[in-house]
């Protein structure tokens, strides 16, 4: 189940963070998504693109792993550090919003940085949605519970 959070102008820069408590270990052959940012330009949604996502991954050794895509680019990325099973763990993304190749994205993993983009176009939009929850295709088996807390947005005037 995904919830929208935020819509509408989102902040030129601001940490996005969420608390998430995965109980079982799942194979994932699709999207496993926990976080998702998408922009438009009318107020209404229309003609709505992705911009960001936050998913969970499965490694080699059958660890899960944050991932995120990047649908300006086109590309998968890769993160650091195993996202545990039974435990409570907190994602935070920092994102400067920006049409040119000044923004930046990064993400930390119970404060760490495990992935870090700086000076490219991070949002081509000027209306956008933050969208946090447990969305999830491809699963074995199937179903999946993922348990959300303390999620929150603080504004900042400069970066991390």
């Amino acid at each position: 189940m995904v919830h929208s959070l935020e819509q509408g102008v989102l902040p030129t820069a601001a940490y996005y963070g969420a608390w998430y408590y995965v109980p079982t270990a799942a194979t994932n052959s699709g999207n496993w998504n926990l976080l998702h940012f998408q922009g438009a330009d009318v107020a209404d949604g229309t003609a709505s693109h992705g911009l960001w996502d936050v998913s969970l991954a499965n490694a080699s050794d059958g660890t899960l792993h944050a991932v995120v895509y990047d649908f300006l680019r086109t590309r998968l990325l890769q993160t650091t550090g195993a996202v545990p099973v039974g435990a409570w763990v907190h994602l935070e993304v920092f994102l400067r919003r920006a049409a040119d190749g000044t923004g930046q994205f990064t993400l930390r993993q119970d404060g760490q940085v495990v992935l870090d983009l700086a000076g490219l176009t991070t949002d081509d939009s000027r209306w956008g949605q933050w969208f946090v929850g447990n969305y999830a295709t491809g699963l074995s088996p199937p179903s999946s519970t993922v348990y959300v807390d303390d999620v929150t947005i603080d504004l900042v005037s400069s970066g991390p």
